[in-house]
């Protein structure tokens, strides 16, 4: 995703240990993160992964509010 500016968005999904965060993502056996887009019509999700061993498990892609 891109900011007005042009520049990437770069997220982390790294929590701080022994935080809630931390701990629901150990439970689970993986971190998530949401990324909300506020532009209207076509769109393109690039994506990087800057850190080595990080694997993309999955992409979800929802119309409308997430529940």
């Amino acid at each position: 995703m891109k900011r007005i500016d042009g520049q990437p968005e770069v997220f982390s999904i790294h929590a701080d240990d022994f935080t809630a965060e931390w701990r629901w993502n150990v439970l689970r056996g993986y971190a998530s993160r949401s990324i909300p887009v506020k532009e209207k019509g076509r769109q393109r999700l690039r994506v990087y992964l800057l850190d080595p061993g990080i694997v993309l498990q999955e992409v979800l892609i929802h119309k409308g509010p997430v529940a």
